[in-house]
């Protein structure tokens, strides 16, 4: 069994959080070539994609870890937050690294340490940390791998792809999964 980062998405995050959503599908890259068997003046048209036999989040009983975009920013000087804050967990509208102008509590008069204005003033702007760096002691969701599949996307639901992505229908890896932690 290996063991590996990936990352997935933000708005996936909840739907696999919440046990909606059991696999993920990427598109391979680079994309196969197809290999021709033709015979010049006997046949046309023969041949085979050259697929790759190993896909890149590994195969049935391999373990994936989700990167996600994360922060620490505020768990050092505020009591009760949690350890690590998870932009997957915000709406738009809440996001607290947009919050310009933070709002005293009600029952704040100054340097309050569960005062959310308080503490930007004190230690400044909350800020997310980018996906790509986060490390595997900060990630919450731990997926098992089930079955990994080479497909072309037209062989799969056409709300997940633009418009360009189903047209050009490449090859995708199509991964189910089981979250385990």
């Amino acid at each position: 069994m290996k063991e590996k980062a990936i990352l997935i998405e933000q708005d996936r995050i909840v739907p696999i959080l919440h046990g909606k959503e059991t696999r993920f599908q990427k598109i391979m890259r680079p994309q196969p070539l197809f290999i021709s068997r033709d015979i010049p003046g006997v046949t046309a048209g023969l041949g085979d994609w050259d697929l790759p036999k190993v896909s890149p989040y590994g195969k049935k009983g391999d373990r994936l870890w989700v990167r996600e975009t994360w922060s620490l920013d505020a768990t050092k000087w505020m009591y009760p937050f949690p350890n690590v804050w998870y932009r997957a967990d915000f709406d738009s509208f809440e996001d607290p690294a947009l919050d310009i102008y933070p709002i005293h509590n009600k029952n704040c008069t100054g340097r309050h340490a569960d005062c959310w204005a308080c503490w930007t003033e004190e230690n400044g702007r909350f800020r997310w940390k980018a996906s790509v760096i986060m490390p595997r002691e900060h990630a919450r969701l731990f997926l098992e791998i089930i079955d990994v599949q080479s497909k072309r996307v037209q062989d799969t639901d056409r709300s997940r792809w633009t418009d360009h992505e189903w047209k050009a229908n490449p090859w995708i890896w199509d991964v189910e999964f089981e979250r385990i932690r």
